[in-house]
């Protein structure tokens, strides 16, 4: 694969979706004898400025969203496109989840929350609004799963300290049955946060000061905390100016930690943030792990591979 601008694992880890260009692309994989996985393009999706998709394995949907929060329902076999709704506001990714709404038992729904707090639940086979938008006060930063269908993580902004601070985030608890917002780890004001597959910790990113207390010295400091506690059990402070949080992800045993920066991507213990592996590449985007674990798709410009995590370790 050439350029790929996001990208992630479908049917089981047995596809591969990818955005490139204003294009959605769906691609079998096949292993080799040297455990690699090589990608076969299957069909092609035509969306402008699409940003992220999602997939609804029940219905048989993939959903992809553009960068004013118009989702396109596409078919998983063809790639057809078969609803489209209107520009609710941008956003980040949305999620599938499964839970009890008030027309259906067990459903799979389409769930997606604007930057300026608005939630929005869609049928992802017909793309029919399931309830109506709900307008929080709150504005919303990434979705993301628990162990429990009624009830996703959210990352609320919060006003900054002071001009020169940034504005600061608190992860939330949002029952999807009642609406409610309740915060879990206080007094974060964090960049950025990332919650593990368990649901247990999270990273969280911070700006740290230079030497010279310059805003243009400022670097990244993450710390993994105990999501019940708050307690840090790691962190890691990384060179000034050096910036790569939104595109870090989790591998799913919580094992690693992988990004991107300038340069190319790179793989973290969870455990101490020590750095596993760097991999250079131009443009590097975020990568995504394999369901199993098992292989790495790092995302970059001229060069996107799918490779084993075992050829990776150092």
């Amino acid at each position: 694969m050439k350029t790929v601008y996001r990208a992630f694992f479908a049917d089981s880890g047995c596809s591969l979706i990818t955005i490139v260009s204003n294009r959605v692309e769906k691609h079998s994989l096949s292993q080799t004898d040297q455990d690699e996985l090589r990608p076969s393009k299957l069909w092609t999706a035509k969306i402008k400025h699409c940003v992220n998709v999602v997939e609804a394995s029940q219905a048989n949907r993939l959903v992809a969203t553009d960068t004013n929060g118009r989702h396109f329902g596409l078919c998983s076999k063809t790639g057809d496109i078969l609803w489209q709704s209107a520009s609710i506001g941008e956003g980040d990714p949305g999620l599938i989840v499964k839970y009890q709404s008030k027309l259906s038992w067990s459903q799979e729904v389409f769930v997606f929350a604007t930057w300026s707090g608005v939630l929005q639940r869609l049928d992802p086979t017909s793309g029919k609004e399931i309830e109506k938008p709900t307008d929080f006060l709150s504005q919303f930063r990434g979705l993301q799963l628990t162990s429990d269908p009624q009830r996703l993580f959210v990352t609320c902004l919060v006003p900054a300290k002071s001009d020169s601070d940034p504005v600061g985030e608190t992860l939330n608890l949002l029952d999807l049955k009642t609406n409610k917002i309740r915060e879990v780890v206080s007094n974060t004001f964090s960049r950025g946060i990332n919650v593990s597959p368990t649901g247990r910790k999270a990273l969280f990113v911070y700006l740290a000061d230079g030497a010279s207390g310059l805003i243009s010295d400022r670097s990244e400091r993450w710390e993994i905390k105990d999501i019940e506690t708050g307690s840090t059990l790691c962190e890691r402070t990384f060179a000034p100016k050096e910036f790569f949080s939104p595109n870090a992800v989790w591998s799913p045993n919580g094992q690693f930690v992988a990004t991107s920066n300038k340069v190319g991507h790179l793989v973290f213990s969870a455990d101490t943030l020590e750095t596993v592996v760097s991999v250079e590449g131009q443009q590097a985007e975020r990568p995504v792990f394999h369901p199993s674990g098992t292989h790495i798709c790092l995302c970059r410009a001229n060069d996107t591979k799918i490779v084993p995590m075992h050829m990776l370790k150092t």
